[in-house]
């Protein structure tokens, strides 16, 4: 799992070890990747290497849009409401 997030088997070793050290946003986002963990997986992974809960995701702008868009290409139509034109 090292090499496909880029980091070196002792890095990745002490990660799994949970062992503590200086581990990025962006790699741990990497490995996150490569092992496709689902939220509650990365927030284990994310408390044992910074010692607390990983940020809330930003909520998207989109959000309100979705079910509207979602509805339009059901039906095979092009969903330009709510934007620009």
């Amino acid at each position: 799992m090292a090499r496909p997030a880029g980091v070196s088997r002792y890095w990745y070793g002490g990660l799994e070890a949970g062992r503590p050290g200086n581990y990025s946003d962006a790699v741990l986002h990497a490995v996150r990747r490569v092992l496709d963990l689902r939220d509650e997986e990365w927030e284990i992974v994310y408390r044992v290497a910074r010692g607390h809960a990983p940020a809330a995701a930003p909520a998207s702008q989109l959000g309100p849009l979705l079910p509207d868009a979602f509805r339009a290409l059901r039906r095979g139509e092009p969903y330009l409401g709510g934007l620009p034109q």
